[in-house]
């Protein structure tokens, strides 16, 4: 998930609501989850220069490309949402989407490793001050209850790097975060892929191969 719990930040900016991040780290706290993320290890000591984290240090960017580049990466949510994707709801959220959002992504960074020991990860920094993305691929999951293993790949293929999806959980994600408002569930998943999509795109350069992992008998 693009900065972990930043993507469900971004989610209910997306959906027109009035929500600071650390109000969303709190809320998330509440409804049982530890809320996370990463930084680079340049980023370590002094987060003054950014997190290392684009889908976090680029916020305001990945939210402004994805409200100017909609029309685009519609056929991108079709194809990962299948019989879940509604146009009506996605074009609510289009409009809803704030443009030139003001962020400070050390605060959420400082907030993430508030929680737990290992609710903020540090990878590598990349080469050439590049932090950390130099993904070949973009994994998208659909198996319930697992996650693709990018340390362990970066591990036995050095500086290789995946973009991971979970689908399933941005699915608990959006209904945890909806109170049990349905149309509010529809529009925080529309909003969480599109974040996905829109982080992938801004931060990639467009030449990574899309893995697609599915449970069996699917």
């Amino acid at each position: 998930m693009a900065g972990g719990a930043t993507s469900a930040y971004a989610a209910m900016l997306m959906c027109g609501d009035s929500i600071s991040s650390v109000e969303v780290v709190q809320k998330l706290k509440d409804l049982g989850f530890i809320p996370g993320g990463h930084i680079d290890e340049s980023s370590v000591n002094d987060l003054s220069h950014g997190t290392g984290c684009g889908a976090n240090d680029k916020l305001p960017t990945i939210l402004d490309n994805f409200k100017q580049n909609s029309a685009s990466l519609e056929p991108f949510m079709k194809a990962l949402m299948g019989d879940k994707f509604d146009p009506q709801v996605y074009r609510k959220i289009v409009e809803t989407t704030p443009l030139h959002v003001g962020h400070n992504p050390a605060i959420l960074a400082e907030r993430f490793r508030a929680q737990a020991a290992n609710a903020l990860q540090v990878l590598e920094a990349g080469h050439e001050g590049v932090h950390g993305h130099e993904e070949s691929t973009i994994t998208i999951n659909y198996v319930p209850d697992s996650t693709f293993n990018s340390s362990k790949l970066q591990e036995e293929h050095e500086h290789n790097q995946t973009f991971d999806v979970d689908m399933w959980a941005l699915l608990i994600l959006a209904e945890s975060l909806s109170n049990g408002d349905g149309e509010k569930e529809k529009q925080l998943y529309h909003a969480l892929v599109a974040y996905q999509l829109a982080t992938a795109f801004t931060l990639t350069d467009g030449t990574q191969e899309m893995v697609i992992l599915k449970p069996k008998n699917s």
